[in-house]
């Protein structure tokens, strides 16, 4: 907006498609070194631009936001973000850590008495149930 001299209340899909590229590349008046919001050498971006996840982070965030302004007749019309898609990003699966895995035989085993201990519990559950509804004298616990 500030580049391109457009309200806020005006922009288009193309507008939004290239403030997404201008994230992949900020322009250099727009990036420094790390400094203190407070400095005036503070720049919002670093010289290699945002990461792709904080790209499309970026992209979501605004799309919200100008679907609030939509929502309250701030923007009238249509909200120009909901056209653009975000940027690809990787996902990278992580490593399972085998070290702390069990044997497929003691999962195996595992599973057999999580069944069993489960259909245990429902008995016991259900027991003075079954007894009241059979008519079968209740047994009587142990003083």
């Amino acid at each position: 907006m500030v580049v391109r001299h457009k309200a806020l209340s005006s922009p288009s899909v193309e507008d939004c498609e290239a403030y997404k590229d201008f994230l992949k590349a900020p322009l250099p008046s727009f990036t420094g070194p790390k400094r203190p919001r407070t400095s005036g050498r503070w720049r919002p971006f670093v010289p290699e631009g945002l990461s792709a996840d904080s790209q499309a982070y970026a992209v979501r965030v605004l799309r919200a936001a100008f679907a609030w302004l939509v929502e309250v007749r701030y923007l009238a019309g249509n909200n120009p973000w909901s056209a653009v898609h975000e940027p690809a990003t990787v996902t990278r699966e992580l490593a399972v850590q085998v070290q702390r895995a069990l044997p497929a035989k003691l999962w195996r085993r595992c599973g057999r008495h999580s069944t069993n201990a489960a259909k245990g519990l429902m008995l016991a559950r259900w027991a003075p149930i079954r007894t009241r509804v059979s008519g079968a004298p209740r047994a009587r616990p142990f003083c």
